[in-house]
């Protein structure tokens, strides 16, 4: 009769002991997850703002010259940081956060 009960003590211990253990190993895991889909900052070449060289007394075709060139380096940033295919954008989609 005491071997049973014995026995019955003894799983009921073993169940306990991990249980803990395993919510403190759940949480570490969670924790990690969330610290791995943070995106990182943004790089200093999609922070960069532009502006145009144009100064006063230039000639207008060469004024606009430089304003074109400007603004197609500006939209190669915005492409190539946010627009879809950009890396921002990509690391994004694949943690899952859009």
């Amino acid at each position: 009769m005491r071997l049973p009960i014995a026995l019955s003590a003894l799983i009921f211990c073993a169940s306990c002991a991990d249980g803990p253990a395993a919510s403190i190993a759940s949480a570490e895991a969670r924790r990690v997850v969330a610290e791995a889909r943070e995106l990182p900052e943004l790089p200093d070449w999609c922070r960069r703002e532009h502006e145009s060289r144009v100064a006063v007394g230039d000639p207008l075709d060469v004024a606009l010259a430089r304003v074109a060139a400007d603004r197609r380096a500006y939209r190669d940033q915005v492409r190539e940081c946010f627009g879809p295919g950009g890396w921002y954008y990509t690391l994004q989609r694949h943690r899952g956060m859009q």
